[in-house]
């Protein structure tokens, strides 16, 4: 019986080593890809970046001219951070009021950066439409400097809408200005148009 049992126990030791052999058990080699490797070289995988969008979305009672800012948490390759100066909706930033049917022309197709390249700013030509639903995306075009991009598009789900009211109050601002020519309120002039500026926001409410 002992050597029935030893006959026994070799030959499985044999099958063990052929059917290993062709990948029928699990392998221990420690050079499969697995969380923070890549498949080329089990190098790191750049980490995905994250982002804050202002107008944030929900937002109200935005000023007229308020910029578009994206705020990254790693420095960001400026190159691939572009947008539209017309209405077509096109590069890695967009923002639109109608779905991105047509955009919001911005005044330039690259973005003021600053802080080492973390904060990316983009000025509408015409600032927001009041009453108006506004949704920020962000394409996979974008990458930072480490080589990391998302992993799909993002869409604002709600946007943000500019309120009339300060819409209208930027107007009133922007009229103070024109009216007066930089003078002070000391002037004459410049407290006439403060008195019309007044009236103008009173309106406003």
């Amino acid at each position: 019986m002992k050597k029935i049992k030893k006959n026994i126990i070799s030959t499985l030791a044999v099958a063990g080593i052929i059917l290993g052999g062709f990948g029928c058990f699990p392998s221990n080699s420690t050079d499969q890809p697995g969380q923070g490797q890549t498949n080329n070289g089990g190098g790191n995988t750049p980490q995905e970046f994250t982002f804050t969008i202002a107008p944030a979305e929900g937002t109200t009672q935005i000023a007229l001219h308020t910029k578009l800012r994206i705020t990254f948490d790693q420095a960001m390759d400026v190159t691939t951070l572009t947008t539209h100066s017309s209405t077509v909706c096109s590069g890695s930033v967009q923002l639109s009021r109608d779905n991105f049917v047509t955009c919001v022309s911005m005044q330039s197709v690259a973005p003021q950066m600053s802080q080492g390249n973390t904060v990316a700013e983009f000025a509408p030509i015409e600032g927001m439409a009041g009453a108006f639903n506004h949704k920020v995306r962000l394409t996979t075009e974008i990458r930072s400097i480490s080589g990391s991009s998302l992993r799909e598009t993002y869409t604002q789900t709600n946007g943000f809408t500019p309120d009339n009211i300060a819409q209208c109050i930027a107007s009133c601002d922007a009229d103070l200005e024109a009216c007066g020519g930089g003078a002070g309120p000391e002037t004459e002039l410049g407290a006439y148009c403060l008195e019309l500026r007044n009236q103008c926001t009173t309106a406003c409410n």
